[in-house]
């Protein structure tokens, strides 16, 4: 009696893959944007750091899904700046180090409050949303959930 369970259960979970996967190639087959296009929405930026250019640029695939979605959900870029301390002959000097992070949010009130997830705003030197119309506003935090931090 267990077997037969067992394989019910795989069957219905190779199923569900299928459909699954179906469903993400077609969705995957509908998206046209091209990576030039990507580049020139991300130069009309002037926020955005030369050197998290080309890492956003890397991270195309949620410029890719984000037409899709919602009109009221917003793209969320944050970035870090590390400085870590070099050793070398002539001294010690910061070499800076740039993390991007990129997320999605949802426009709650037309006050302008986006809800996202905590791991995607974290600590940051900048943050910046993306609303559908391709513009780029900086933002500010103004509250976080302690339990999820």
């Amino acid at each position: 009696m267990n077997l037969y369970f067992s394989i019910l259960k795989l069957f219905g979970l190779v199923v569900y893959l299928g459909f699954f996967s179906f469903d993400c190639s077609s969705q995957i087959q509908q998206i046209k944007t091209t990576e030039t296009e990507i580049k020139q929405e991300i130069s009309s930026a002037d926020l955005i750091t030369p050197q998290s250019k080309d890492k956003i640029r890397v991270h195309h695939i949620f410029e890719e899904v984000y037409p899709t979605s919602s009109a009221s959900s917003v793209s969320i870029v944050t970035e870090k700046i590390l400085k870590s301390k070099s050793l070398s002959s002539k001294g010690g000097h910061f070499l800076e180090k740039t993390f991007v992070i990129l997320g999605y949010g949802i426009v709650l009130n037309q006050q302008g409050y986006i809800l996202t997830n905590s791991h995607v705003i974290g600590t940051y030197d900048h943050l910046l949303v993306k609303s559908k119309s391709g513009k780029f506003y900086e933002a500010i935090v103004i509250g976080q959930d302690k339990k999820t931090i």
